[in-house]
């Protein structure tokens, strides 16, 4: 009698570890859902590219006690602003990317120059594609914008993602001063 309950608990246990195996490997998802920068911790592993400076912020705020601000000459040569590090995405998955980006000042020998949100996605640590916002509206310096866009990862192995204040050209040279605050990357299925 003894035996048999012990033989029912064994094969139950069995049953419910073999379950949870098949669900965890069912689950292939390695990315986060959501990566949020608000810079209340200081810069969070964001970069400036050369010619540029990052710095926490506490009077141009968006939310919060503070943000990101990137000052500086993106020279010929240079695509962006700023980065931020690199994360892993969970391929074909659908994303919402968002920022708040307020430019103070901008000087630049292009006729159409830009800031923009961009997502740079990399396959096996290479660069593999590009995704834009909406450039920001230059007509409104000094003012807080949301740059937004969505998209879904391609179905591609080993995805890593950063974000970028990106400027959209490497032929001319932009100095800038501008603010970032708010961003996140959110996966929406």
């Amino acid at each position: 009698m003894i035996q048999n309950k012990l033989s029912s608990v064994f094969i139950i246990f069995s049953a419910i570890t073999l379950l949870f195996l098949f669900a965890l490997s069912c689950n292939t998802a390695k990315g986060p859902k959501l990566i949020e920068y608000n810079f209340e911790d200081g810069m969070q592993q964001w970069i400036a590219y050369p010619g540029l400076t990052v710095a926490t912020e506490t009077v141009k705020k968006h939310g919060g006690q503070q943000c990101l601000m990137v000052h500086g000459t993106s020279g010929n040569g240079i695509w962006a602003y700023a980065e931020s590090n690199k994360f892993d995405l969970n391929s074909e998955k659908h994303y919402k990317l968002e920022g708040w980006i307020l430019v103070d000042s901008l000087r630049s020998d292009s006729t159409d120059p830009q800031v923009i949100l961009k997502a740079g996605l990399y396959r096996d640590g290479k660069w593999f594609k590009n995704i834009y916002s909406p450039a920001y509206d230059l007509d409104h310096l000094g003012t807080w914008q949301m740059l937004a866009v969505d998209f879904v990862v391609p179905s591609e192995s080993n995805l890593t993602c950063s974000i970028t204040i990106d400027k959209s050209t490497n032929k001319k040279s932009i100095t800038t001063v501008l603010y970032v605050d708010d961003v996140k990357l959110e996966q929406l299925e």
